[in-house]
């Protein structure tokens, strides 16, 4: 009797897909709402990647909803395949071992990617964008009069000291983003020849 009922029974996914693993056996007794597979579309690739809050702060647009560019890299088959991206979720909670955030780049398909000499994603895409790493990298802000400086030397108050002309001078910086032992500073009035 079971195996006639699982022979007139059907259940279709909402869109077409690939079952990525099975959770349930024939024979099995399943529960309503019990997961029996986990499926995706290759339609609509996506890759969930985890960045620290000082490198989120230097994306703009990121909580706003803006449309923030991303190139993926993959490496499969002794090839780099690299498409055309964009953020497409931002999670709402940070992760709780990491103290990261978790944002969802979904590649865009040859129609929505800009006029790139980059590969678009082709349809039954490299098997290797399926649970294998990839290299990410999203468009982040471009801060002008910015110098890179040991995070140490950037002082209380909004200053950074400087050699000039063999005597020590404080000069107005405003820190941009620090980046563990590295600091990046805005100085608008870099006095000429000036060492740190």
């Amino acid at each position: 009797t079971a195996q006639v009922t699982l022979e007139n029974a059907r259940i279709t996914a909402p869109f077409d897909g690939r079952v990525l693993h099975k959770t349930a056996e024939i024979g099995a007794v399943v529960s309503p709402g019990q997961e029996i597979a986990s499926i995706y579309t290759d339609g609509a690739l996506e890759v969930t990647v985890p960045l620290r809050q000082a490198d989120a702060a230097l994306i703009p647009g990121l909580f706003a909803g803006a449309p923030v560019a991303a190139r993926v890299q993959a490496r499969f088959a002794g090839q780099d395949h690299v498409w055309q991206g964009e953020v497409t979720r931002v999670a709402s909670a940070l992760d709780s071992r990491t103290r990261s955030l978790n944002v969802t780049v979904r590649l865009l398909n040859s129609g929505e990617a800009a006029a790139t000499d980059t590969a678009p994603l082709p349809s039954g895409a490299p098997p290797a964008l399926i649970n294998a790493f990839a290299n990410v990298t999203i468009d982040g802000a471009q801060v002008g009069d910015a110098y890179a400086i040991p995070s140490t030397a950037f002082r209380e108050g909004g200053e950074v000291w400087l050699y000039v002309d063999g005597t020590l001078a404080r000069v107005p910086a405003e820190l941009v983003h620090v980046d563990g032992e590295d600091g990046y500073v805005r100085i608008t009035d870099l006095p000429p020849d000036a060492e740190l």
